[in-house]
């Protein structure tokens, strides 16, 4: 899987979605699964998924989808 974080990273879940070898990207593009955004941050990234139509969750959203 692959995914970008938005605003501040949660450097926990990171770690644990590094060592699921899931992959973390810097850049929003066609590739990435989920965007991960923090509680409050909606920017470039966001707008950039919303084009196109790349799930946009919260990491506590994402961890309970997943269960992490």
């Amino acid at each position: 899987m692959k995914i970008v974080f938005s605003g501040k990273r949660d450097k926990r879940l990171e770690a644990r979605l590094e060592s699921n070898n899931h992959m973390i990207e810097s850049f929003i593009n066609e590739s990435i699964d989920f965007v991960i955004k923090d509680d409050q941050k909606d920017d470039r990234k966001i707008a950039q998924a919303e084009k196109l139509e790349i799930p946009i969750v919260t990491s506590h959203e994402f961890k309970e989808m997943f269960g992490y």
